[in-house]
């Protein structure tokens, strides 16, 4: 299993979510570091992304 933190500024609040991946050719989900709603709506759009 590998995870790749990425730093993100979104309408100027920065955010850090944590990609998992665990050898599947997708993604497998994505974490908010910080806790529920630290990244301020970006993992939402993430989590569209990645269905």
């Amino acid at each position: 299993e590998f995870r790749v933190r990425l730093e993100i500024k979104y309408l100027g609040k920065r955010s850090k979510i944590d990609f998992v991946y665990d050898g599947t050719p997708k993604w497998t989900h994505a974490t908010e570091v910080g806790g529920t709603c630290s990244s301020h709506g970006v993992i939402e759009l993430f989590q569209k992304l990645l269905n």
